[in-house]
């Protein structure tokens, strides 16, 4: 499961981060990769930092799967035409990711 901390800005390196205790640690606390010797945690982040910037002024971000078995639900029910349903498929394919989907394949 994953954890967005609002009001959290996106640190310039592992010093700059919150999370990391740079006076005690010599791992990341989060993924508990080795800082020292990989980087200069004073000037860069890791390559695998799991921290994810969400673009400025973003909308609501939605579980775009669940959507998508809504709309397969009026399609199915006849609520909406073929071309509707392909035409909700290939707009929603098209939109960016935000967040990568976890556990399984990003459709998105």
């Amino acid at each position: 499961m994953s954890l967005i901390i609002k009001g959290m800005e996106m640190p310039e390196s592992c010093f700059d981060c919150s999370i990391f205790d740079n006076f005690c640690q010599e791992r990341c606390g989060v993924t508990g990769t080795l800082v020292y010797g990989e980087i200069d945690p004073q000037r860069e982040t890791l390559p695998d930092c799991p921290l994810i910037p969400l673009p400025e002024g973003h909308g609501r971000l939605i579980d775009a799967e669940a959507y998508v078995d809504y709309m397969q639900n009026r399609y199915d029910n006849n609520e909406i035409t073929n071309g509707d349903w392909i035409d909700f498929r290939l707009s929603l394919k098209d939109q960016p990711t935000i967040v990568p989907a976890e556990g399984g394949t990003d459709n998105g």
